[in-house]
């Protein structure tokens, strides 16, 4: 009985055989080996993030559990291609962003958007972010059709990702050529907004004449690190830049406060707002009933507005033996002040000889 079993597995073992042997030409004696379900290669990477990272499908999540890396502790993969504005970004933006973040550049110098698309290979990693900077040697040089495709192929090449799109920054030294390059980046605006995954970042107004070299052409240190922060803020904060089809807030390091006017700074730093000693604090709120909100635009505080409840309260609140007559002669002495001196000089010398009269008087009584 035992005999008849083992038989009949070399007979299922030989048909196996038999099958997996079969013939794709016309030598008998050559054979090839036919795998009817073969197993799926699987190339671990030596970064276990960039393995859990991948976008292909065919790594199980188990796979990555097993090596024991948690996909969301993997830090954000960067990517920022451009022509050579983007020399030196990789260790400024590093330090801006937050510790999960990993940062890779590819630039090429004097590249136009036509070669910054060429320097798209798909076969890398799948990134979150990915910036662009270019258009500085496109603006009067290169077709508007070239541009365009250039941006619609970065767009597919990175259709996973987040697209940030730097607008050509102006020259420096206020030249013809930021007529071009602001029509420029108003074609960039347009096609951003018909893009999804696709968002602009705003330089028209970011950069100051400090922030550029000596070229006027490229940014400096300085330049940069706004730039980086202005980057931080659209990558970090989702509110931070305008672009796509969401309008957010925008970045208030480029934009300039609506209430930081020059009249708004002389309000809040004028004598009315903030008195200068105690003295005038007392007659603070008689003055802002009288006057109301608006604030001295020319002359002095003391002889602008003879009539105002400010001024008559300073002269009331005296205390003295001649209060009425030194009230009066103040009065005539700032009427004088107001107007010419060809038309009131009956009034200065009838003014100069009261107070003669009092130095006189205080001089009698030792006061």
């Amino acid at each position: 009985m035992i005999q008849s079993i083992r038989m009949l597995e070399e007979l299922n073992y030989n048909k196996s055989e038999k099958v997996n042997n079969v013939t794709h030409s016309s030598n008998p004696n050559k054979t090839d080996n036919f795998n009817p379900s073969p197993k799926p290669s699987v190339s671990f990477s030596s970064d276990p993030c960039i393995l859990s990272s991948s976008a292909s499908g065919t790594i199980p999540l188990a796979s990555v559990q097993n090596l024991g890396v948690n996909p969301k502790s993997c830090p954000k993969r960067i990517l920022i291609i451009g022509d050579s504005h983007c020399r030196n970004l990789k260790d400024l933006l590093s330090k801006e962003l937050p510790s999960p973040f990993h940062v890779s550049v590819n630039f090429k110098p004097g590249g136009t958007f036509h070669d910054v698309a060429k320097l798209c290979v798909t076969s890398d990693p799948p990134y979150e972010h990915v910036i662009v900077i270019a258009g500085t040697n496109d603006v009067c040089r290169s077709t508007w059709s070239s541009v365009e495709n250039a941006v619609y192929d970065i767009s597919e090449t990175f259709r996973h990702s987040k697209v940030h799109l730097v607008l050509t920054p102006p020259r420096a030294n206020y030249t013809p050529m930021n007529k071009y390059i602001n029509t420029f980046n108003y074609h960039l605006r347009e096609i951003s907004k018909k893009l999804n995954n696709v968002q602009y970042i705003e330089t028209q107004f970011l950069f100051h004449f400090n922030d550029y070299a000596f070229d006027n052409l490229h940014l400096n240190r300085s330049g940069k690190i706004k730039l980086c922060r202005t980057l931080r803020h659209a990558i970090v904060n989702k509110h931070a830049t305008v672009g796509g089809r969401q309008r957010v807030k925008t970045n208030p390091v480029n934009v300039r406060n609506s209430t930081d006017s020059y009249k708004t700074r002389q309000r809040d730093h004028s004598h009315k707002y903030h008195p200068s000693s105690s003295y005038y604090q007392q007659f603070k709120s008689s003055h802002l009933q009288s006057r109301g909100s608006r604030h001295f635009s020319r002359g002095s505080l003391w002889f602008r507005n003879s009539t105002s409840q400010y001024n008559r309260d300073h002269i009331q609140s005296r205390t003295g033996p001649d209060t009425e007559q030194s009230t009066r002669i103040f009065k005539e002495d700032r009427q004088w002040r107001q107007c010419p001196r060809q038309l009131n000089r009956h009034t200065h010398q009838r003014v100069d000889d009261r107070f003669r009269s009092r130095e006189r008087h205080a001089q009698r009584f030792d006061i």
